[in-house]
């Protein structure tokens, strides 16, 4: 085992991954952008948000399915809970060959390296329709944060009923992220696009036009550029409300758990 990576090393890796996505996609004529704090970090920082190293692109779904099933680069690979039974997320990641991470709170069954997380963007067709989706969802998106994460508490009741809350998942892990998965799908006529992030276990109503992804313009982030949505006012109105605010001091913090170290 190498160096540890650090911060700066998350920084360039991950977006040199984005680089390697960017330029498969190019070639395969397939879309992304983008999106979440990624997206926000673009507009604001025209990079990363200068407190954290994720890095987020999201796909429509005809997009991602080909993508995960196809891509292939140098550097960097794809993992999917459709092409890898230990794998236990609804989403992809793309990770780096060359660098080998391991979670701190998380149960982690597979090998992986610094990553990018990849979302697909599944058709719907209204807010009502987000919200009785998102009611499930969140269901099982409980039930597989607390099959995967390590109960931690110094009160020894809240350990054992952390314990009995999580016995009904345990083992169940890849077949909860694929159940999700398959849920989200919709239908491909629909007008609006929504995205099955784990963490929004709120009402927040994430569904966008389908013009963020027939829309795309090219943006600078740090050294590169790729794709945003043209439409990004409307989608980081949506997700964060005033963007363009900086977040109070205390919550300027990156809030990734986990160690890697080069190979």
């Amino acid at each position: 085992m190498g160096r540890e990576v650090t911060v700066t090393d998350v920084k360039q890796i991950s977006a040199r991954i984005v680089s390697e996505i960017h330029e498969f996609c190019e070639k395969n004529n397939l879309c992304y952008v983008l999106f979440f704090g990624t997206l926000l970090g673009a507009i604001r920082h025209n990079g990363y948000i200068p407190w954290d190293d994720d890095v987020d692109i999201a796909m429509p779904r005809k997009d991602y399915e080909i993508f995960i099933k196809t891509y292939k680069s140098e550097h960097s690979d794809v993992i999917s809970c459709k092409y890898n039974k230990k794998y236990p997320l609804h989403w992809a990641k793309v990770f780096d060959k060359h660098t080998d991470l391991h979670e701190n709170i998380a149960k982690q069954k597979y090998e992986i390296g610094v990553y990018i997380d990849v979302f697909p963007l599944d058709e719907i067709d209204s807010e009502k329709r987000y919200l009785k989706l998102r009611k499930k969802e969140n269901i099982w998106c409980k039930g597989l944060s607390l099959a995967m994460v390590k109960p931690i508490s110094k009160n020894p009741i809240k350990m054992v009923l952390r314990h009995l809350l999580r016995l009904p998942f345990l083992g169940h892990e890849h077949s909860l992220g694929l159940k999700i998965d398959n849920y989200m799908q919709g239908n491909y006529e629909f007008n609006y696009y929504c995205c099955n992030d784990m963490y929004n276990l709120t009402n927040n109503i994430y569904i966008f036009d389908k013009n963020i992804c027939d829309y795309r313009i090219l943006h600078k982030f740090e050294e590169y550029e790729f794709y945003i949505p043209k439409s990004y006012d409307k989608v980081l109105t949506s997700l964060y409300n005033d963007y363009m605010k900086l977040p109070p001091i205390e919550q300027q913090v990156c809030h990734h758990e986990y160690k890697a170290f080069f190979k």
